[in-house]
């Protein structure tokens, strides 16, 4: 099931209230519960001081990004003010925490066919063999091990009997299309889904959050046939591999993104999900983000294409004009506005666009399942 932090599709009951201002003003990603102000002084101090101590506790880490940077002034002034932190914090001992926390945990390198490091998982603790000869030592479970997969070359059509289970995961992209994919699923009653997502998230910056961590450890709980990924939204960024930095828009920034994909999605099928459907963001109204948002696509498109079992589904061409934004989209007979209010989420009804582009992309495998 899904953590406190995970945002998981609504309920019907709750989906029927809020579809009265769903075009235009609510979606889950844009409201916030209403919270008490506080003075813009004790702001100010709280923020400092979260910022000190986070300096100190994770000062290597703060070196170690300055050093990833490109060279400039601002890698001069991340790396003069986190070498400081890191004296002090190591002669303080306060970064000792930290280091006995990530030992604690274990990592597990996810590697792509090159073997370069992609993502770290939390994995069970490594514990020496005189510590576990003495009595009354509990042994940790031995933490899981994927071996390399091949997704098989046909599925089975799923049934009543036999439901299809689906996960929809990515950022918050993927709230209304995966509530209006269950909705198509709900004819058919072959096919189940779960929608969980993680605002503001992505591929890109793996110090801030990582989302293929969290998808992977999502997709061990959740034990899905098929997985569907939208993702990008917030990707629009530079990127940086240890030492390597990727600026935003060039050549070696999309195959780095490229790379990424190639890597979760493997990882996705290594823990024995059959298919994964992954999509990219949207078209932007400005052209800035639109040729990034554009690359991202291609990349996605690229990395499932050298993957078994992978497919690109494109959701930001057949919700444009000519790899343009547009204000308005027809289905049936209704025309309606394609975006939500922040101009960047497709809006409810857009959604019946994208998410029977995922159910198509997905009945080609299993057969129709709307």
């Amino acid at each position: 099931m899904s953590s406190d932090n995970d945002q998981v599709g609504t309920g019907g009951a709750q989906r029927a209230a809020e579809r009265t201002d769903r075009e235009t003003t609510y979606h889950p990603a844009l409201s916030a519960p209403a919270s008490r102000g506080m003075a813009a002084g004790k702001a100010l101090i709280v923020v400092l001081v979260a910022l000190l101590v986070a300096g100190l506790l994770n000062s290597n880490w703060m070196v170690h990004t300055a050093e990833g940077m490109r060279p400039g002034l601002g890698r001069t002034v991340v790396h003069a003010v986190a070498v400081p932190f890191d004296v002090v914090g190591s002669a303080l001992a306060l970064d000792r925490p930290r280091q006995q926390l990530d030992l604690l945990l274990g990592r597990e390198p996810v590697t792509d066919n090159s073997g370069e490091i992609e993502v770290d998982i939390v994995s069970a603790p490594v514990v020496d063999s005189a510590t576990l000869a003495k009595p009354g030592v509990n042994t940790p479970p031995p933490p899981p091990v994927y071996p390399p997969r091949v997704a098989p070359a046909k599925v089975a059509h799923p049934s009543a009997a036999k439901p299809l289970s689906v996960l929809v995961i990515g950022d918050s992209l993927t709230t209304y299309t995966g509530n209006r994919l269950a909705e198509l699923f709900a004819h058919q009653k072959i096919a189940k889904s779960k929608v969980i997502w993680r605002d503001g998230t992505g591929l890109a910056t793996p110090q801030f959050f990582n989302w293929a961590t969290w998808a992977l450890s999502t997709i061990e709980k959740e034990k899905p046939d098929a997985v569907v990924v939208i993702l990008g939204g917030n990707d629009n960024q530079d990127m940086q591999r240890q030492s390597a930095y990727f600026p935003r828009g060039t050549d070696a920034w999309q195959k780095e993104y490229q790379r990424r994909v190639s890597v979760v999605t493997q990882a996705m099928i290594n823990r024995g999900v059959d298919r994964v459907y992954w999509s990219g963001p949207p078209t932007a109204r400005n052209s800035h983000d639109n040729d990034l948002y554009h690359q991202l696509n291609v990349a996605v498109s690229n990395a499932t294409t050298g993957i078994k079992g992978a497919h690109f589904v494109d959701l930001a061409g057949p919700t444009a004009q000519d790899g343009q934004w547009v204000d308005t989209l027809v289905f049936g007979n209704d025309a309606f506005r394609a975006r939500m209010g922040d101009n960047f989420h497709w809006s409810w009804k857009a959604a019946q666009i994208t998410s029977k582009l995922v159910a198509d992309a997905m009945g080609r495998d299993y057969g129709p399942l709307s």
